[in-house]
């Protein structure tokens, strides 16, 4: 398999609708991606990483920690069925995103769809932060970003401090 980087923040494959991974006539081996997803994913540090964010047009992702490997889930097709009415504010970063991290409104709990890299498919429920990294990653699938769930001013924030703390990680004041 070819190496994968991260697309930029301004890629355009980031803000259109991921094309859903066909199980009779896979795009690509399924297993192979979603090893890709997981290990890149563990590599950068995040607890999600989409498949569009590496610049493959698939509504795959993958959501979990470096910490419980074996608990990482890859996400083939992935759908939010429902959403609980109870929200939650809580901040987010992203990996297309480096150094933005702000508060972002999601459900507490949502039950959701998806078929796993055997095919099989699952409906499940997730509540808490397992629930709000599904919806972040979810949103990538269906070509938004978390800019996209912010107002203009928290954004134009975020942007001001990331500028300032990736200036602070590039001197080795800090890492990120």
């Amino acid at each position: 398999m070819t190496d994968h980087r991260l697309v930029s923040k301004t890629d355009p494959i980031l803000r259109k609708e991921a094309e859903l991974f066909d199980f009779d006539d896979p795009q690509m081996d399924p297993e192979e991606l979603s090893i890709l997803l997981q290990t890149t994913m563990i590599q950068e540090n995040g607890v999600g990483l989409s498949a569009v964010q590496l610049g493959i047009d698939l509504s795959v992702f993958c959501i979990g920690h470096k910490s419980q490997p074996d608990e990482i889930m890859t996400v083939f097709n992935p759908k939010i069925v429902d959403y609980s009415v109870d929200m939650e504010e809580a901040d987010e970063g992203c990996l297309s995103f480096p150094g933005y991290f702000m508060p972002v409104v999601r459900s507490k709990q949502i039950r959701v769809r998806f078929s796993r890299s055997d095919g099989t498919t699952d409906t499940i429920t997730l509540d808490g932060f397992p629930a709000r990294v599904f919806q972040h990653e979810y949103d990538h699938c269906i070509g938004k970003t978390f800019q996209q769930r912010v107002s203009r001013m928290i954004w134009e924030r975020a942007g001001k401090k990331a500028k300032i703390l990736l200036r602070k990680v590039k001197r080795g004041e800090v890492t990120a």
